[in-house]
């Protein structure tokens, strides 16, 4: 198998490859297998493997005992380097091959291989749209979330989260465009009020996957917008006439 026909669409131990355009059949990389799936106390697990792209062949797929990400290979000045631009759990391989691209056009112009994706090296590269890491949010946290709790704060997101910033990338939101969501007179106030906490919680977990850089969470500090709402108690004099108003209707 020549190395060019590898395809990093592979996951759990098959990869697949490419014998001719428009066919592919499945072929079995045991070292790959062991490397993704096995588990770093496994004895035949390796500690690293590159796999490239067959599109685009500065792209790899470095898989790891603990984890697979999408890193490029990059020649400039003279010198080799490799930037990491993302998780494979939370980015496609159409989207690592489109940022791939772009920092590949970027050295061939002889600027910075990130400047089109920010500015922000590796992190902000592989910075997915909220919307996709909605899912791996939800995936990560269900276990250990109530039934009430994961309903609420899917709840949340597909109502009021996703239809404001669903498409955004994480990097890219901020904390000004979430106080403008969150002081938007139009609207359920008091929805986006209870969604700012799974908006924050999302963020963090961004953080903590690597997907974003530490401290860039655009929700921190901010506050729930208080209720104006104000409880009345009725008393006995309260509920009759409540009671003779309803026998009106």
């Amino acid at each position: 198998m020549l190395p060019s026909q590898v395809f990093l669409g592979a996951s759990q131990g098959v990869a697949r490859i490419f014998s001719s355009p428009g066919k592919e059949k499945d072929h079995e990389e045991t070292t790959t297998s062991c490397a993704l799936d096995q588990g770093a106390n496994h004895p035949g697990a390796i500690r690293e493997q590159n796999i490239r792209d067959a599109v685009v062949r500065q792209l790899a797929r470095r898989v790891r005992p603990s984890k697979s990400t999408w890193i490029v290979h990059l020649r400039s000045s003279g010198k080799n380097s490799k930037v990491t631009i993302g998780d494979c759990r939370s980015m496609t391989v159409e989207q690592a091959r489109e940022i791939a691209r772009e920092m590949l056009a970027n050295v061939e112009a002889g600027e910075d291989a990130t400047a089109p994706l920010g500015g922000k090296g590796q992190h902000t590269a592989g910075a997915p749209t909220l919307k996709d890491f909605a899912s791996v949010f939800l995936a990560d946290c269900a276990e250990r979330w109530k039934t009430s709790t994961l309903k609420t704060n899917r709840g949340c997101l597909r109502s009021q989260v996703l239809p404001a910033f669903g498409s955004r990338r994480l990097d890219c939101i901020t904390r000004e465009e979430v106080i403008s969501w969150l002081q938007d007179p139009e609207g359920a106030s008091g929805a986006r009020t209870l969604a700012l906490p799974v908006l924050s919680s999302l963020f963090d977990h961004a953080e903590l996957r690597g997907v974003i850089p530490p401290e860039t969470n655009p929700c921190k500090g901010l506050r729930r917008k208080r209720s104006t709402f104000k409880a009345v108690y009725l008393g006995q004099e309260g509920f009759a006439e409540l009671g003779r108003v309803l026998n009106t209707l």
